[in-house]
């Protein structure tokens, strides 16, 4: 049976897709010290730990398959009592490994993991990625694994969820919750690559479908996404939606939760907000 390894940046300092490191190669130290500066101010980490917790971890443990890995990278250069809550949080979820990484570029913290896991394997194994305030329905690795085994003779291939749901978080307002139907999203994409020391990073997720062989599932959410209005990705306006997002009724979002994310609280998404 191929392993499944998910792979989540938990405020981790170094070149992966993250815009900050657009066009450097992860050495400037200058660079790196003033991201690390921006990453661990106080109050950024402490809604990221709660995200991580509730959001996460949360469907992390709640898997019907616990059969995979979860690497949660992050960065030597974090405060010490951070890194120790850190451990804390993950300590009881048997399917995380921690990683406080010095290398300035993801794909070497990766590479050595990876190609260790193919050759006790004799294959890479299946890597799918999640931010660090995001979420897996509880069917997800248990779906993942079904698709993963048709496509089994394949040296790499990629799986994709259609559709996914989101919460807009705004101080001030009530959670909006959103479904979304945007192939090959990075939240909850899935590939098997031929390179053994590669990981799902190195490749755009939107050029998934145009260097491999893909199967595309349209009948299970992918991934529950927060989008924050004062995060790294770009602000959801809730009167401009992007193609494929639509604003869902209460009752048909609390249908939905309930269907494949039996884990989230509503009460954890408001004290998000609150504090």
């Amino acid at each position: 049976m191929d392993r499944i390894i998910g792979i989540c940046r938990f405020s981790y300092v170094g070149r992966s897709d993250w815009k900050a490191f657009a066009g450097t190669k992860g050495q400037d130290e200058a660079l790196l010290a003033r991201v690390a500066a921006g990453l661990f101010q106080p109050d950024r980490m402490e809604k990221r730990f709660r995200s991580f917790r509730d959001v996460t971890l949360a469907s992390v443990a709640a898997q019907t398959d616990p059969d995979f890995t979860f690497l949660v990278i992050s960065s030597n250069r974090m405060p010490q009592p951070m890194q120790q809550r850190l451990l804390d949080l993950c300590a009881g979820v048997a399917q995380v490994k921690v990683v406080f990484a010095a290398e300035p570029t993801l794909g070497e913290v990766l590479a050595p993991i990876l190609e260790e896991i193919a050759q006790q394997d004799g294959r890479p194994p299946i890597q799918f990625r999640l931010d660090d305030d995001d979420g897996i329905p509880a069917r997800f690795i248990q779906r993942l694994r079904a698709h993963a085994t048709r496509l089994s003779d394949l040296e790499q291939f990629g799986i994709c969820f259609n559709r996914g749901m989101m919460i807009k978080l705004e101080p001030g307002r009530k959670p909006v919750p959103l479904s979304f139907q945007m192939p090959f999203l990075g939240a909850g994409c899935a590939v098997r690559l031929a390179n053994p020391r590669l990981s799902i990073f190195a490749i755009g997720h939107y050029q998934i479908p145009r260097r491999m062989t893909v199967i595309q599932d349209n009948d299970q959410t992918g991934a529950l996404v927060l989008r924050w209005v004062d995060s790294d990705s770009v602000e959801l306006d809730l009167q401009n939606l992007p193609k494929g997002v639509e604003i869902l009724p209460d009752a048909k979002a609390g249908k939905m939760f309930s269907a494949e994310y039996p884990w989230l609280h509503p009460v954890a998404i408001e004290a998000l907000l609150n504090g």
